[in-house]
């Protein structure tokens, strides 16, 4: 069952398989994975910008041919620009950094060669961009929680239904690899110092400015609105009352009401 290149159930004897193919790397040095998207460039070098120091080709060389520098391919969670014929590509969060010989795709390959051979790559930990796994390290050493459940929120649930989030989350962040595609990638929050149980997960919303000014506009909403209605009752003790005749009368710049009732009275009484 397959809608949209996306494939639920293949049933025998049809399988499925993937058939992207044509993706250029002859000539290319720099291969970047970003789930199922191929980025593939000829670089100069690759530099750490927080400490602005060269970690490729950083003197290193391939085995077969000494005067080039071997491919990098690594996998990245974020390509910030991704524009054709940029002279500076910026990456984040990079990990499974590996060095293959330029021969290695040729002039072209497809995507399950590529993918099945940084996975082989990283799997027999060969030839790895940085052995200090300083940069773009294994994806194994980056492991904290293995099999965790994934919660959107502390509460595991959104109030917006109506916008169709819960489809749009299993679309973006339910990729387990399992359809021949990668697996997702992305950004989530857990709770160091909390051994793993079974009651244990990681969320993808956590803001915590966020949630401090929502607890601020909580619990201020109501003491403002509560002293504002202390402030109006008092007011309107002072400055409404009930006459004899059960009618309400505003008091105001102390004046007496029944003083004023009087003085009336007595007026009409002299008319």
């Amino acid at each position: 069952q397959c809608r949209e290149g996306h494939c639920s159930r293949v049933r025998p004897p049809f399988k499925c398989e993937k058939k992207c193919t044509g993706i250029k790397t002859g000539g290319k040095n720099v291969i970047i994975r970003e789930g199922d998207i191929i980025f593939s460039s000829s670089c100069k070098r690759a530099v750490d910008m927080e400490t602005n120091t060269e970690i490729w080709p950083k003197d290193l060389k391939s085995t077969n041919e000494p005067a080039e520098p071997p491919v990098l391919l690594m996998f990245c969670t974020n390509v910030w620009d991704k524009q054709l014929n940029k002279t500076i590509i910026r990456l984040s969060d990079c990990f499974n950094g590996t060095l293959l010989e330029p021969e290695t795709f040729g002039v072209t390959t497809d995507i399950t060669t590529l993918i099945s051979t940084h996975i082989s790559a990283t799997q027999q930990d060969k030839r790895l961009m940085d052995p200090t796994g300083q940069f773009a390290p294994l994806e194994h050493l980056l492991m904290i929680y293995n099999n965790t459940p994934l919660m959107i929120n502390f509460e595991g649930c959104v109030n917006t239904l109506i916008l169709n989030e819960c489809e749009k989350f299993h679309a973006m962040y339910g990729g387990d690899g399992a359809d021949l595609r990668s697996q997702s990638r992305f950004k989530c929050f857990h709770r160091p110092n909390y051994t793993e149980t079974a009651d244990n997960f990681v969320v993808l919303r956590f803001n915590r400015m966020r949630t401090l000014m929502e607890l601020m506009i909580g619990s201020l909403v109501p003491i403002t609105l509560a002293i504002v209605s202390c402030f109006v009752l008092i007011l309107c003790t002072r400055i409404i009352h009930v006459g004899d005749d059960s009618h309400f009368y505003f008091q105001c710049c102390g004046n007496d009401p029944n003083v004023s009732m009087e003085k009336e009275a007595v007026e009409a009484m002299a008319l």
